[in-house]
């Protein structure tokens, strides 16, 4: 047998004149394997980066669905919050307080009569109130327009409770024609004497 050594030298020697030697020359068996292994390298080169594609796209997807799903939340939670609240303050006041001591810069509980206020152009309605002055309050805060009323002493009889009429006005006093003096305790207020209590029974109903 031909040692290897010379025919690795036989090689070398009949390269420069391009001779064609059988031992010299790669077998198709080996050429097909090594083609296989390239094309193996890069499939899995190749799979390897469609995963990370796919896991990149699948985490931004995730990611944009968590954002969206979260600003949809906060915005629905925000709108519920604004429509009570605006539920809350468009609701009727059910009941008045007075504020003591009353209010800066606000008439409250100036003694006049009722002089020709109620054929004022600022005049809007009166009611009988059975709750006194709150109860004006709370007529006044009903009628729209409504920024301050008289209220005028009531004695349905002899041994009768006293109630109120209450003369409401879209004006202030020093626009409305009362009249001077004193007459009993009747006397003129600005809606903002009177604050909204929320927590208390409305009003009862003005006996038939």
């Amino acid at each position: 047998m031909i040692p290897l050594r010379t025919i690795a030298l036989s090689c070398l020697a009949l390269a420069p004149v391009a001779v064609s030697a059988g031992a010299c020359k790669p077998r198709s068996t080996d050429l097909t394997t090594a083609a296989s292994t390239l094309e193996t390298a890069s499939s899995s080169e190749a799979l390897q980066s469609t995963a990370t594609d796919v896991t990149t796209a699948v985490t931004s997807t995730i990611e944009t669905t968590a954002s969206s799903v979260l600003e949809t939340t906060e915005a629905s939670t925000i709108e519920t919050t604004s429509e009570a609240a605006a539920t809350t303050s468009s609701a009727p006041c059910p009941s008045y307080t007075q504020i003591n001591p009353p209010p800066s810069g606000k008439v409250c509980g100036k003694v006049v009569t009722r002089g020709t206020s109620d054929s004022s152009p600022l005049y809007l309605t009166s009611q009988l109130s059975t709750t006194g002055l709150t109860g004006c309050a709370k007529y006044c805060g009903d009628t729209p327009g409504c920024v301050s009323f008289y209220a005028e002493d009531y004695v349905p009889g002899s041994g009768a409770p006293t109630f109120n009429i209450c003369f409401m006005f879209k004006g202030y006093e020093k626009d409305i024609p009362f009249g001077s003096g004193q007459n009993g305790g009747s006397a003129y207020y600005e809606q903002d004497c009177f604050a909204c209590v929320r927590d208390e029974a409305p009003q009862p109903p003005i006996p038939s």
